[in-house]
């Protein structure tokens, strides 16, 4: 299907014209959806014309079944979508493309999610790139580049920035210890659990965040990105309740190695 860049220029206006009619207190990326939505149906009808040229007479007739701006905004307001996406649409395409149904489709996507963690995140977002950039570009959902990247890369920075604040709080536990009170540190035991698993606690909080993170900068369906980017929060928030709780058993330990010489 080809379409001259007068028709273009004639959804174009279409579109912008069903954004004058939008909400005034509607959020931009609400908007975007709906925009969007308003735009995949445009180009699902004329491809259902089964032409390899668009007539300008058959770009008019398609517009007019979409309906009139104001027509079309309150349909698309109140209206489920055609094809409800859980998320992205990918089970959803999958399955289209397999015969499948889709909530078979989710079901083999949550079992492989509780097995492999983060990793069926990172494949979900591979399989949403693929039908990204398969889709004409006119038809792609917008996608705000900086906040996919720009969101991740804050959360990453959060949680190493989170993880070296608290090697340094118990490096100066430490030297406190030795400069005033003895200058050997005692064994600590299980007290000291935090340094050894440290790594390890930062490596896992990164490999959930980042896929989160870009999750959360897309524009899934059903305000699952708001759900998503307060999850993202919340283990950041855990991750920080965790350190901390570290500190004080390491703190707790040393107190207890100064009240055992106290009362031996």
């Amino acid at each position: 299907m080809r379409l001259t860049q007068r028709q273009e220029s004639t959804i174009t206006r279409y579109l912008r014209d069903v954004s004058l009619h939008l909400e005034p207190g509607l959020s931009d990326r609400d908007r975007d959806m709906l925009l969007a939505k308003t735009q995949d149906r445009i180009y699902r009808r004329l491809e259902a014309l089964n032409k390899p040229v668009v007539e300008d007479s058959d770009l008019e007739r398609v517009l007019k079944s979409v309906g009139g701006t104001r027509d079309r905004v309150q349909k698309e307001q109140s209206e489920e979508p055609e094809h409800p996406a859980i998320w992205l649409g990918v089970c959803a395409n999958l399955a289209e493309r397999t015969g499948l149904r889709p909530w078979v489709i989710r079901c083999f996507a949550v079992l492989i999610g509780l097995a492999t963690g983060p990793l069926a995140l990172l494949v979900y977002l591979a399989g949403f790139a693929e039908l990204y950039f398969t889709v004409p570009r006119a038809r792609r959902p917008h996608v705000n580049l900086m906040r996919v990247v720009g969101l991740p890369t804050l959360a990453v920075l959060i949680a190493v920035a989170l993880h070296v604040g608290t090697q340094y709080v118990i490096d100066l536990v430490l030297y406190g210890f030795k400069t005033y009170l003895r200058p050997e540190v005692p064994p600590l035991g299980e007290w000291d659990w935090l340094r050894p698993r440290a790594g390890k606690m930062l490596f896992s909080v990164i490999a959930f965040v980042v896929p989160l993170g870009m999750l959360s900068a897309l524009p899934l369906a059903r305000r699952w990105d708001h759900s998503l980017k307060r999850l993202m929060q919340a283990i950041l928030c855990l991750y920080g309740i965790a350190l901390s709780l570290g500190i004080a058993l390491v703190i707790t330990g040393l107190v207890l190695s100064i009240v055992r010489d106290f009362t031996t």
